[in-house]
Formats: C-alpha cells, structure tokens, sequence
C-alpha cells in the first residue's frame, strides 16, 4: 500500500513523522511517498532529517497501514517445532500386577506372568504464543514402548510395545499371560524397565498446520526376580 504524506516547517520543528528538521524551508512543502517497513528516506534534498524504516513505521501506523511483516510458513513451522519441543504432557506410570513389592520376599517369581498397567492421560490441549505467533497444539498419547530390561537368553530381549495395559483380573486362574501388555522373567536378578510414550502432536497457527511424532520417558519400576523351590515335608 501508498501512502501519500506532505511534510513542511521551519528549522527545529517537528514534522509528521516525528523527526525534527534542521533545516526546512517554511514556504516549501515537499511531497514524498510513504513506504511502510522501506528503507532509510529523505524527504527533501535541503531536509536533515532522515527517515529511518521506525520513524516511517509509526507514521504509516498511525494511517491505519499494517507493517507487521507477514510470517512466512517456514518460521511457523519452527516456531511450532520448537513449541512442540517444550510442551508439558502429563506423565505415564508402568506399574506391575501382581505387584511384586507386596509380598513376603519383596520379589517377582521366575516364570511368573507379570501384566503392564498404563496410565492414559488422553489428548491434551493447549496455546502458546511465541514471537507473536499462536499457537495451537493437540497431543494425542500413542503406544508405549517397554524394554524389560532383559538380557539372559529365554527372555524378552526385544522391546515391547503396547497400546493399552490392563490390571490382571482377580478371576484370572493360575499363571496366565496378560492378552495385551505383560512379560514374565526367566532368569533371577536385579531388572530396571525402561519405557517411552509416542506423542502426535498437531499443530495450527495463521492458516497453517502440521504433525510432528515425539517421545517423552515414561515412569517405570524395578524389581529383582529370584527363584521359588517347593520343598516336600513328609508327615510325622
């Protein structure tokens, strides 16, 4: 857009741009054409005064002339990155049934089916602004990923990924596996589960949107597997 401006006064005043002029024919009027966010600018060849692009910026705002630079779709894009960088999620906790640190030996059973609990906080939403961009995002929790921390032959040694974890039911009959997220240990020691969440994030801010997937940690137990012997007593 162009703005037509006249600008006229005497040595030491103030014109309308807000510079002041040192020297200024009062009986000249000079007539420039006003370029909002351009370069520097003079208006008169017997004008001191220079126009600065923050001198013409604020001339032209204050005709009603928008000179905000327009985001391109590439710094959206960052910003939103790095948005989505720092969100908050709310955590997810991996908890074990039977919890193995409720009973007498504070232990798990080599064999013993252990089945996965997942917290699932569902979506979560929230907006941001940064560098006068707002933002819009959405996460979506997806699966988790779980490695047992197994590393003796006969067991897990590959991660396991579930979508969903249940409780066992306490109808459930003797050693069963869980039918959606669980693992059992065949070897005693010392184990440390490790886990992560994928994320969807979906993003939207001045007409444009996006996706991007991220991981976050996930909360997870250790525990210590040992052996269980039967020892036969005979009567007395």
């Amino acid at each position: 857009m162009r703005v037509e401006a006249w600008a006229g006064g005497t040595t030491g005043t103030t014109n309308t741009a807000g510079t002041t002029a040192t020297e200024f024919d009062s009986t000249a009027w000079t007539r420039w054409a006003l370029s909002p966010c351009s370069t520097i600018m003079k208006p008169a060849a017997n004008t001191g005064a220079l126009f600065t692009p923050e001198t013409k910026k604020q001339a032209a705002t204050s005709q009603g002339i928008d000179c905000t630079t327009p985001n391109t779709a590439t710094t959206i894009a960052t910003t939103a990155h790095h948005a989505i960088a720092t969100m908050t999620l709310p955590d997810t906790t991996i908890k074990l049934d039977p919890d193995p640190t409720t009973n007498q030996w504070h232990a798990a059973a080599v064999g013993q089916q252990l089945w996965f609990t997942l917290d699932n906080p569902g979506p979560q939403h929230t907006t941001t602004t940064n560098t006068d961009i707002t933002i819009t995002l959405t996460a979506t929790p997806g699966a988790v990923t779980i490695n047992p921390g197994t590393i003796n032959p006969g067991a897990h040694t590959t991660p396991i990924r579930c979508t969903t974890g249940r409780p066992r039911p306490t109808t459930t009959n003797g050693n069963q596996p869980s039918p959606v997220c669980g693992t059992s240990y065949q070897h005693p020691g010392h184990y440390t589960i490790t886990a992560t969440r994928t994320w969807t994030i979906t993003w939207t801010a001045q007409g444009h949107t996006g996706t991007e997937t991220i991981t976050r940690p996930v909360t997870a137990p250790t525990l210590d597997v040992i052996e269980l012997h039967s020892l036969l007593v005979p009567n007395s």
